[in-house]
């Protein structure tokens, strides 16, 4: 015998648990959840569009939407080196040339 789920008998939270497995499995943002995800506003998130600083995708010329992934790499894109590393990569740099300390 089977049985099927009547999700209204769910409890509320069983629904969102549903509902966050549907969001999970689509592979691009809107503008509203793109600026959640980047903790922006939304007028920065459009001013970044506007420069086209940031990659979006606008198919048919009407709604933006955003892949995860393409805002992944855009924040990590410019890593800003600890003092740890930058005294590392100069001293690697001065045995290069035979000028070490």
């Amino acid at each position: 015998m089977k049985y099927e789920v009547n999700e209204e008998l769910l409890p509320l939270e069983k629904k969102n648990e549903v509902s966050h497995k549907e969001e999970d499995q689509r592979k691009f943002m809107n503008v509203e959840e793109a600026s959640r995800y980047l903790g922006v506003s939304k007028s920065c998130l459009y001013k970044k569009m506007s420069n086209r600083e940031i990659p979006y995708y606008k198919p048919g010329g009407k709604t933006s939407f955003f892949k995860p992934e393409d805002l992944d790499n855009w924040v990590f894109q410019n890593r800003i080196s600890s003092k740890e590393e930058l005294i590392v990569e100069v001293d690697r740099r001065l045995k290069e040339r035979g000028l070490a300390l």
